[in-house]
């Protein structure tokens, strides 16, 4: 059984969903006991980070991760919440992370609407003769 981290934040039943398309278990919770039984843990999330780590801070749930983190069971983090693994976030001013890997986020220097979210059209360098395998059936 997998948990999924109940922060209340982000794409928790989108994750939900996915993982029972998969044919696997999974409980949206955070409850301790749940997620200590648990075989995987992942924190989802969509948002910015300060409020992501706020979130977690609010609802008491830092040192229920670090021990889990701590256990060597699986845990993944998708989208923010992969961002939230990290050291520090730049994003809105300087936000600690919870740390487990040694980097931090930076904010894109560019002169766009970050982020993109929508449709572009995907092309090949001049040159490139060889199709992409990331682009194999596409």
């Amino acid at each position: 059984m997998l948990a999924i981290l109940d922060y209340g934040i982000g794409n928790i039943r989108s994750v939900a969903n996915a993982v029972h398309y998969l044919g696997m278990d999974a409980t949206v919770t955070n409850n301790a006991d749940e997620i200590a039984a648990s075989d995987g843990l992942i924190l989802p999330g969509v948002g910015a980070f300060g409020a992501g780590m706020q979130r977690i801070a609010d609802h008491g749930l830092r040192p229920l991760i670090d021990g889990y983190a701590a256990s060597g069971k699986p845990l993944l983090g998708i989208c923010l919440g992969f961002q939230l693994l990290m050291r520090s976030s730049d994003e809105l001013g300087d936000v600690a992370g919870l740390g487990y890997i040694d980097a931090d986020i930076r904010r894109l220097k560019v002169n766009a609407k970050i982020p993109h979210i929508g449709w572009n059209t995907v092309a090949t360098p001049n040159g490139c003769t060889e199709p992409s395998d990331l682009m194999q059936g596409l």
